[in-house]
């Protein structure tokens, strides 16, 4: 899949990239995530930053890894942009609620059904 962004609102500058997006690794790397079980309270998001981490780094981006408390670290990655335009900020939690009845697939399965 190809991407064309423009970007820039404020018509100073127009500048457009051209992305190419590997849907197959997209879907994987999104299934390896799933599979891990980062449930809270607990100390299990560490699992999540640790796959994270590997990740990014096989892409070459330059990380920095908090530890908050054993378990519980937080990851801050940095892409260098090339210019001084706006700058994009993504922040997330790695852990996510327990797993509670009425699930008809296991959770953590990280199942692709119909599509």
């Amino acid at each position: 899949m190809l991407v064309r962004s423009v970007g820039d609102i404020s018509k100073k500058a127009v500048t457009t990239l051209d992305i190419t997006i590997n849907t197959e690794q997209v879907i994987e790397d999104t299934k390896q995530l799933v599979k891990i079980d980062s449930q809270n309270p607990g100390p299990r998001e560490g699992a999540c930053v640790d796959w994270l981490g590997s990740r990014l780094q096989s892409m070459g981006v330059d990380l920095t890894v908090q530890s908050v408390e054993p378990g519980r670290d937080n990851l801050i990655a940095v892409i260098p942009g090339r210019g001084e335009g706006p700058r994009l900020v993504l922040s997330a939690h790695t852990d996510v609620v327990p797993v509670g009845d009425g699930w008809t697939k296991p959770a953590f399965d990280a199942v692709v059904q119909n599509g």
